[in-house]
């Protein structure tokens, strides 16, 4: 049966045994001694879902997110969350980083699912049919809009399930159906290493959406002084995230990648140059990234088993 809570209260020290619940070494500040705290929070098992408004001023806090699985959306407000390596993007719904998070907000209604990450790791492995898949997510933001949307709507579902005085998640059939559907749903919109185990990659087309986003990002942008930073930011990836990606589905990492489409574009542009006109290698090379003509020539012969010299000759 579901287990109900709530709690509303002006004292942050009140409030802290009760975050640490679903936020574990919760910590606070609030320097206008404003603090408002207003939440309800239904469990099941492995699962809870809760809702909280945090009513005060120029706050803040950080957490250590690293034990659980818990997915946030913000309801009405702003909040602004950041780790050591990224902003997350609160504007869609979001995974809370597996690190301390530090958030920041004014009033704010928040909405967060937590879930056992063992437990999910179990169901991830039974739907995808591996006993040694590993459950690790590549990003915090959905894949798509339209995942955006399912999710959200899912974990409104759930709370007002687990809400209700007889809920048919007190059916531990129901419930068992309910944590399949949701581990399913939550695979297929935050992007994961256990969905990538269950799939051949090989192209940015079959690709999952954040790769395709870096995938755009350097075609459009080759020309340009971009770097791995900006791709990641792109991607709503980490620099890790991004590089495993790349080398899970597309076998290259996105340096590599970004000097292909470079050297790529370098090629195009010197088939099309006319030398009388005072067109140069170096000049070429150094337009779309290359700032050392030795080096540019040595990839350039490996990939089109010529020199670029010759290339503008021809």
């Amino acid at each position: 049966m579901a287990m109900l809570m709530e709690i509303s209260t002006r004292d942050p020290e009140r409030a802290l045994p009760t975050l640490e619940e679903y936020f574990p070494g919760v910590r606070m500040s609030n320097p206008n001694g404003d603090f408002a705290l207003k939440l309800v929070a239904a469990e099941v098992e492995t699962l809870a879902v809760v809702k909280y408004r945090l009513q005060s001023r120029a706050s803040s806090s950080s957490a250590d997110m690293s034990d659980n699985l818990t997915f946030g959306q913000v309801e009405r407000g702003t909040l602004g969350l950041v780790t050591t390596q990224q902003q997350v993007d609160t504007t869609v719904p979001w995974l809370f980083p597996r690190e301390r998070v530090d958030a920041a907000w004014d009033d704010v209604i928040i909405t967060a699912l937590t879930v056992s990450r063992a437990a999910a790791t179990r169901m991830a492995r039974a739907q995808i049919g591996s006993d040694t898949a590993t459950l690790d997510f590549l990003g915090t933001a959905p894949v798509d809009a339209s995942h955006a949307r399912q999710w959200a709507a899912f974990v409104e579902y759930t709370r007002n399930a687990l809400s209700e005085e007889a809920s048919t998640l007190d059916s531990p059939i129901v419930r068992t159906s309910a944590f399949a559907h949701l581990v399913g749903l939550m695979l297929s919109t935050f992007p994961n290493t256990a969905t990538d185990a269950a799939q051949v990659g090989g192209t940015p087309h079959t690709a999952p959406s954040s790769v395709r986003r870096a995938v755009m990002f350097i075609e459009q942008n080759a020309h340009l002084p971009i770097t791995v930073e900006d791709i990641a930011r792109e991607s709503r990836l980490s620099i890790r995230a991004l590089q495993y990606a790349f080398q899970r589905h597309l076998k290259i990492t996105p340096v590599a990648y970004l000097r292909r489409t470079r050297l790529d574009g370098a090629h195009h542009e010197l088939r099309r140059a006319d030398p009388t006109t005072g067109a140069t290698v170096a000049g070429i090379a150094a337009k779309w990234g290359f700032a050392h003509p030795g080096r540019f020539a040595t990839y350039y012969r490996e990939t089109y088993g010529v020199s670029p010299k010759q290339t503008l000759g021809g």
